[in-house]
């Protein structure tokens, strides 16, 4: 399994069964700000059905939660301001040859009513943990939601949890 087919399938579990075509580039745009581009969202096919899905996310949210990254995830979770964003994940590892090392790697998704994010993540870690790759994958969540949470979103809600 590659880094992207992991991807696909956590964005699989968070799409109700229904597998997109990965893209790498979201939109490109000329000097002056006209859009020349835009991906649109596209089907490669039905990986389970939508009771499945659901089932899959309650155990890859376990994972999150009280799980094999639990560490990883901690900070993230016991800030409020991702309290809106459900996180699911997949680990595993191997020992392998090429390249020598322990192999960690971390699938998964974040999800919330503005985007959808599933990520890979993979380290090989020849003679010691330098980075477990749920902590790589937590980063991750954390910067691509955490433009949500601009100073004045911030203020806006600060004061409604009061």
């Amino acid at each position: 399994m590659s880094p992207i087919q992991g991807a696909m399938i956590a964005a699989s579990v968070v799409q109700n069964g229904q597998m997109p075509v990965p893209y790498l580039i979201e939109k490109a745009m000329d000097e002056e700000g006209n859009l020349l581009f835009k991906a649109e969202p596209m089907i490669a096919s039905i990986t389970m059905s939508p009771e499945s899905s659901v089932r899959l996310q309650t155990l890859m949210e376990a994972t999150i939660t009280s799980g094999t990254s639990r560490k990883s995830f901690r900070s993230l979770l016991k800030d409020r301001k991702f309290r809106q964003i459900e996180l699911g994940g997949k680990t595993g590892s191997l020992t392998g040859d090429h390249p020598k090392g322990k192999v960690d790697w971390f699938v998964g998704y974040a999800t919330n009513e503005d985007s959808n994010l599933a990520i890979a993540a993979i380290t090989v870690n020849v003679e010691k943990w330098t980075v477990k790759s749920s902590h790589l994958a937590q980063s991750l969540f954390r910067k691509h939601y955490g433009y949500q949470f601009s100073k004045e979103s911030e203020d806006f809600f600060n004061a409604s949890l009061e």
